[in-house]
């Protein structure tokens, strides 16, 4: 049993159905990137890719669900599965109308943002707030081009629990959600360090990261279980790298199946029919459908469904 739960990979959003945790939105996997672009910022220079209308719709779904002033973590089980790319994204698209700070808080093991943006000066980071080696207005750039305040990592390396504690780290989150109206922490994975797990601690909201085809069920029980065992929960999920195509799910299709009392949008390997059954649903989950993979008939399916 142990070998086959190892083995077994997180395909569809039925998988995890059953955690009865709120899926916060669908990305659709990236295959072409245009020239000169780049994922971790593709909501900043390709805004019209089915991407970006993805992150639009998870941003809509966290404004309606979540309060504003709040801290937001972003894990996954292992690196590689796509938790930076979403949170950087879900930041540049959240700073068009909020003020919003982006924290990346993977010390042992930073991400790209430390080596993608060329600053005129050194660096101070997380690491040197924590560590009391500089302030935190030392340690705040500006994304070129926009209103995105960040806390790289910085330069210094430790394991963060040995430094600091999730009391010290709430308080700290508490100061940044006076002056921002969204902080959204880019947290290492759950499974390689213990940071995370002081991280969901102090955080007010935890967003998970699956990717589709590679994110194996064992490493993301294990890693639910981990986080619940130190009194934190996970608050939302995201499936990465989702392998939808256009001809999935139709315009037509989608519009011809809305009536009054039954929405029917086919979606292959998706949402059961049942799951179309309820106004709630279309709200939350069919605009990301339609938005998300460059389907723009939303108001028209409201207006159908209304009729």
């Amino acid at each position: 049993f142990y070998k086959e739960m190892n083995s077994s990979i997180i395909k569809t959003p039925e998988a995890i159905e059953h955690l009865n945790i709120p899926q916060i939105g669908i990305l659709p996997k990236v295959i072409d990137i245009k020239k000169g672009y780049h994922i971790l910022q593709m909501f900043l220079e390709d805004s019209e890719s089915n991407f970006s209308e993805s992150i639009r719709s998870s941003r809509a779904v966290i404004e309606s669900k979540f309060k504003k002033n709040s801290s937001y973590l972003i894990t996954s089980s292992n690196p590689s599965e796509g938790k930076t790319t979403y949170a950087f994204n879900l930041a540049l698209s959240l700073e068009k109308t909020y003020k919003v700070l982006f924290i990346e808080a993977d010390i042992r093991r930073p991400s790209v943002l430390n080596s993608f943006y060329k600053f005129d000066k050194e660096i101070f980071g997380l690491g040197e707030i924590i560590s009391a080696n500089n302030s935190l207005k030392e340690t705040i750039f500006k994304v070129p081009g926009t209103n995105l305040e960040i806390i790289t990592s910085g330069a210094k390396r430790f394991d963060m629990s040995d430094i600091v504690n999730k009391e010290q780290l709430r308080k700290f989150f508490d100061v940044l959600k006076l002056e921002y109206d969204y902080v959204i922490i880019d947290s290492p994975p759950v499974q390689p360090v213990s940071d995370t797990l002081i991280l969901t601690q102090a955080s007010d909201y935890n967003l998970f990261v699956v990717r589709s085809e590679t994110s194996r069920t064992l490493a993301f029980m294990s890693s639910i279980k981990k986080i619940q065992n130190v009194g934190a929960k996970i608050d939302g999920i995201i499936i990465n790298a989702a392998a939808y195509t256009h001809t999935s799910v139709g315009i037509g299709d989608a519009i011809r199946s809305i009536s009054c009392s039954v929405i029917e949008v086919h979606i292959s390997n998706t949402y059961s029919r049942e799951d179309f059954r309820h106004k709630s649903f279309l709200s939350s989950h069919v605009k990301g459908v339609i938005l998300g993979f460059g389907l723009k008939s939303y108001d028209l399916a409201i207006e159908s469904f209304n009729q």
